[in-house]
């Protein structure tokens, strides 16, 4: 992976696959930086794909700038690397968790430059059921609260998202090297605490009305995004395709590569 500076600070990115290939834009979710994707890479690239994924602002190797971590900053980061890279023409987007919020969100702010749209276990509004925000925001309790207690319960689930695959020691290291980065803690307390997580019910409505349908794809068994929510997204969307997978958590992509691969390729080609 590369490091190019944008408006906000160092961002770590990867673009592989053909030059002449359709782009595709991965965007990983709130907790596990770009490498969540990595079963889903090298299937999208032999398909003949151009492929961009990058570390948000506060995760993985980019920089933890002091910002407020919302909304627009993810989205100013996104079309900044677009541009940094001259990635003008449209592309296709696809957004795990948070990233799929997001993905849902930037979608809506810029139509025109999203051809396909894929959200994999997507957030709807996150915040309303995290029982524990109100002691992170609060303004001296609120750091020691979340390196304290916060963290090690981060840590529990993200193994579960990547629990049986052959990589997981190499996630356990990696994923304990990107929560003690710099900035890391003050980052990811402010992205906890303002909208990100918040609802996107207006998102996805509006995108429907616009016409805007998408690949929606989910596991019965994830305990982070209750299936009522996909339920709503998908009243919202009319049209959009829909892929349960049976017997799968919160870590679908890591969990349940091939099917997802084979899905998303489905979409995409049709």
């Amino acid at each position: 992976m590369q490091q190019i500076r944008l408006t906000r600070g160092l961002t770590h990115y990867e673009l592989t696959g053909p030059e002449n290939g359709p782009l595709i834009v991965l965007l990983h979710g709130s907790t596990i930086p770009a490498w969540v994707w990595d079963c889903q890479v090298p299937a999208l690239v032999a398909a003949g794909y151009r492929v961009l994924r990058y570390d948000q602002y506060g995760k993985g190797r980019s920089q933890s700038p002091r910002a407020i971590y919302n909304r627009t900053l993810y989205i100013q980061q996104l079309h900044d690397l677009l541009n940094a890279l001259n990635l003008t023409e449209p592309f296709h987007l696809a957004g795990f968790s948070f990233g799929g919020a997001f993905a849902a969100q930037f979608c809506l702010q810029y139509p025109e430059r999203v051809r396909k749209l894929i959200l994999i276990a997507p957030v709807l509004n996150m915040a309303s059921r995290n029982k524990l925000l109100k002691y992170i925001r609060m303004p001296i309790v609120g750091p020691l609260f979340l390196g304290k207690v916060v963290l090690p319960r981060l840590t529990d689930r993200a193994a579960g998202l990547w629990a049986g695959s052959p990589q997981s020691e190499a996630y356990r290291q990696q994923f304990q090297s990107h929560l003690q980065t710099e900035g890391f803690l003050r980052a990811f307390r402010s992205f906890l605490t303002n909208n990100a997580l918040t609802d996107y019910s207006e998102t996805y409505k509006a995108l429907g009305l616009e016409g805007k349908t998408a690949l929606l794809i989910w596991g019965n068994k994830d305990q982070d995004i209750p299936g009522e929510d996909m339920a709503r997204i998908r009243q919202w969307m009319p049209g959009t395709d829909y892929l349960e997978i049976d017997g799968i958590g919160h870590g679908t992509v890591l969990q349940s590569p091939t099917l997802v691969n084979d899905k998303m390729l489905a979409y995409l080609a049709s």
